[in-house]
C-alpha cells in the first residue's frame, strides 16, 4: 500500500505550483456557472475566486511542493465474527504541524470492509471471497463497493525460484459520490499478483484496475465516460538485522512503480484517465509515480497479546508526478509508532 502524503499551499510563498493554479481555475469556473449551489457563496466569492487565481499565476512556477510535516495517526481493527467472516476497520486522520498546515480538523479517511470466505470452489483449487467496503475519503468523497476474489495461487509457480502467495481476479462494481450530485459508477477488473522470489526478494503486482469502465454522472453537463486501467509494482528484500528473544530489527528496501492509462481516445477527453499535454496532444499513459523507500522496523513483543513497534524510513519520491516533468525527486523522511493488541 503506498503512503498518501498532504498537501498544503503556502499562501505567503512566492511560489506555487501548476495543480494550484489548475485548481484555482476549477473554483473560478464553479462560481460563475453556480455559485450557490457549489457553496462559494454568490458574487462577492467568485470575486475573491478570480483574485485568488490572479494572485497565483502572478507567483513563480516550482515543479515541487517543498516541506510538508505533518503526522498521522491510524486505528485499524480487525475481527473474525464467524468461522468465514471478517470485519475490519480504519481511520487515518492527518495534523499538519506548522501554522499553514494544521487547518484541517476533519477525519481524513476511514473505511469499513466486510468480507465471506465461501473457501474452495467445488472439486477445484480455486478460493472465493466477497468483498464489501463503504470509505469516505476528505469527508466529501465517499464510495461502496462490491469485489468478487477468485484466488488461483495454487495453479501457478510454485518451486525454488518463484513461489506464489497470491494470484486474484475479481471483478467488481464500484460507486462513488461526493456532496454535490455528482457521482461515478464503475465496473472493472482487479487483478492482484504476488510473489516468492529467489533471493528472499518480494514481488507484487496490482492492478487496482486492470479494466475499468468509468461512468461519471455530472450535474451539470454531460456525463463523462472511459475505460481505463492502473497498475502498481512492488518489490521489496526483508532483512533480520537483530533477532533475540522479545526483540527484532528488520529492514526493508522498497522499490515502487505506479502508473494509469486509458485504452481509448475519448476516455482521454472526457478526462478519465491519460493525459493532454500543453500542446494539445493526447497521450494514452498517466502520470506515474516512482520510489525508492528504505524502512527500519523494530518490534517488541511486550506481552501475549501486545505488540509494540516503532519505524523509521524515508521516501525518495518523484514529487512532481507529472510524465514529463518527473525528474524532481526529493527525500521525505517518517517515523512511526505503532501499538497492535491481540484478544
Amino acid at each position: 500500500m503506498t503512503k498518501t502524503m498532504g498537501e498544503i499551499e503556502n499562501t505567503n510563498s512566492k511560489y506555487t505550483t501548476k495543480k494550484a493554479i489548475a485548481e484555482a481555475e476549477k473554483k473560478v469556473e464553479k462560481s460563475l456557472v453556480k455559485p450557490n449551489e457549489t457553496g462559494l457563496g454568490g458574487l462577492g466569492k467568485a470575486t475573491e475566486a478570480i483574485k485568488n487565481l490572479e494572485d497565483l499565476k502572478s507567483k513563480k512556477i516550482r515543479t515541487w511542493e517543498g516541506s510538508d510535516p505533518k503526522t498521522r495517526l491510524e486505528v485499524k481493527a480487525s475481527a473474525n465474527i464467524t468461522e468465514n467472516q471478517n470485519v475490519e476497520f480504519r481511520l487515518r486522520d492527518w495534523k499538519g504541524l506548522t501554522h499553514r498546515n494544521n487547518k484541517n480538523d476533519k477525519v481524513d479517511e476511514y473505511y469499513l470492509q466486510h468480507t465471506y470466505n465461501f473457501g474452495k470452489l467445488g472439486d477445484s483449487k480455486v478460493d472465493f471471497a466477497l468483498e464489501s467496503r463503504f470509505q469516505v475519503e476528505k469527508a466529501d468523497e465517499k464510495f461502496i463497493r462490491e469485489r468478487f476474489n477468485f484466488d488461483f495461487a495454487e495453479y501457478l509457480f510454485n518451486n525454488d525460484y518463484v513461489k506464489t502467495t497470491a494470484a486474484v481476479l475479481a471483478p467488481e462494481f464500484k460507486y462513488a459520490w461526493t456532496h454535490s450530485d455528482n457521482h461515478t459508477e464503475t465496473y472493472g477488473l482487479y487483478a492482484d499478483y504476488q510473489a516468492d522470489i529467489i533471493g528472499g526478494v518480494t514481488f507484487e503486482a496490482e492492478f487496482e484496475d486492470l479494466f475499468a469502465h468509468s461512468r461519471e454522472n455530472v450535474a451539470d453537463g454531460k456525463d463523462k465516460k472511459g475505460n481505463k486501467g492502473d497498475l502498481e509494482f512492488t518489490l521489496n528484500r526483508p532483512t533480520t538485522l537483530y533477532a533475540a528473544g522479545k526483540h527484532k530489527v528488520v529492514f526493508e528496501p522498497k522499490l515502487q512503480y505506479a502508473t494509469s492509462w486509458a485504452y481509448n481516445k475519448k476516455t482521454i477527453e472526457n478526462e478519465v484517465a491519460g493525459i493532454t499535454r500543453t500542446n494539445g496532444k493526447k497521450e494514452k499513459w498517466g502520470n506515474y509515480t516512482a520510489k525508492f523507500e528504505p524502512i527500519v522496523k523494530y518490534s517488541y513483543q511486550a506481552t501475549e497479546y501486545v505488540k509494540l513497534m516503532a519505524n523509521v524510513g524515508a521516501e525518495y519520491k518523484n514529487r512532481n508526478d507529472a510524465r514529463h516533468s518527473a525528474s524532481h525527486w526529493r527525500w521525505q523522511p517518517y517515523a512511526e509508532l505503532g501499538m497492535r493488541v491481540n484478544f
